[in-house]
């Protein structure tokens, strides 16, 4: 067996989608699976002509190995996927590439679909995709498989986010009370308005994550004039932990109504940022979107989940995690992490993802 790996959109930026197929990747390697891992160099656009499309650079490495990657066109790497048991698309709705590997996989190909949030193609796909045996739409969350199952009546889903050995022991010592954290790209759909609007004078609020748009990062920074909110763009992975380590806790506020009056369909597919939070020690607050409603489901934190845009039920929430005591905190952490360990983790995502395709497959 082997796994070819592509992704429509570039790797190069490691945000939550880019993480989620590199991390897909180590857990195909970690079964002792070969498998080459590709990606654009630059964001394709949604819809080309073929030639323009054949000429596309694409990334392509063996992602067991340390050997510098290759470039080449998409062309070269449709001929590769023709030698791999698996092909498997991550952000297949970025680009109108996803049809040219409909159209040249084998039937003894399994063909695989997941998106990750950039979606531009989705109409398009919606109305002429046409299911069959050998392609499976395998999803983050259940979630996302409900947003699939219009066109993919058998759209599933796999949850992932951390590996079992990063788990960090919980050091309550070093918590500061009324000190939060927001972690990720600071765009308008991630809701920081509401956390901001949250905290009090005593409060502190740290947001950490690169700001891809100026104009909202010019609006949090107006908003949060007067309180102790800390805008610290992107730190190295051990300073964020440390963050995490010593916060109350973690706020993810992502929101469909942004704060320019726009209304967005879907802001999150999962909510990796939660998972990583408990991994690292720290318990999550989250909105009532979907897929936050199911990650801390899942993990037994329902009633630490707010109705997205209510600042007054985010603090409420906030002023709770100030005033658990370690014992208490220790619980629900142990409890939530317990749960995150045995469903959510990397280590065996890549079996639980083709046992299920198997089960699929006999039900068909």
């Amino acid at each position: 067996m082997s796994v070819a790996l592509v992704s429509l959109f570039p790797l190069e930026t490691t945000g939550g989608g880019e993480l989620y197929t590199i991390e897909t990747a180590q857990s195909i390697v970690a079964s002792g699976v070969p498998v080459i891992i590709a990606a654009p160099i630059e964001v394709p656009p949604p819809r080309a002509d073929l030639p323009a499309r054949l000429r596309t650079k694409f990334i392509c490495a063996d992602a067991a190995s340390d050997a510098a990657p290759d470039v080449i066109t998409w062309a070269d790497l449709l001929a590769t996927l023709a030698h791999h048991d698996h092909v498997w698309l991550h952000q297949y709705l970025a680009s109108d590439l996803v049809f040219d590997v409909l159209a040249s996989t084998a039937s003894d190909q399994q063909l695989l679909f997941t998106s990750l949030g950039f979606e531009p193609l989705r109409g398009l796909f919606a109305d002429v995709y046409q299911p069959c045996g050998r392609q499976h739409i395998v999803e983050i969350s259940e979630y996302a498989a409900r947003r699939a199952a219009p066109y993919a009546r058998n759209a599933t889903w796999m949850h992932a986010a951390i590996w079992r050995r990063e788990c960090r022991p919980i050091d309550n010592a070093r918590r500061r009370s009324r000190e939060y954290l927001a972690l990720g790209r600071v765009l308008p759909h991630k809701g920081l308005e509401t956390t901001v609007e949250a905290i009090d004078a005593e409060d502190v609020l740290h947001i950490v994550g690169p700001s891809p748009d100026e104009t909202y990062a010019a609006f949090l920074r107006e908003r949060a004039r007067g309180k102790q909110v800390h805008f610290h763009g992107c730190l190295p992975r051990p300073e964020v932990q440390q963050l995490i380590t010593e916060a109350s806790g973690l706020v993810s506020a992502s929101t469909h109504q942004l704060f320019d009056g726009r209304r967005i369909e879907q802001p999150e597919l999962l909510g990796l940022v939660l998972c990583e939070a408990l991994r690292d020690g720290t318990l999550p607050v989250a909105s009532n979107v979907p897929a936050f409603v199911e990650v801390m489901g899942a993990v037994g934190l329902a009633d630490w989940t707010f109705s997205e845009g209510d600042a007054r039920a985010l603090r409420h929430h906030m002023h709770r995690l100030g005033e658990m005591n370690d014992d208490e905190r220790c619980e629900r952490l142990n409890d939530a992490r317990a749960a995150l360990l045995a469903g959510f983790a990397w280590d065996d995502y890549w079996p639980r993802v083709s046992a299920r395709i198997q089960e699929l497959q006999r039900c068909a």
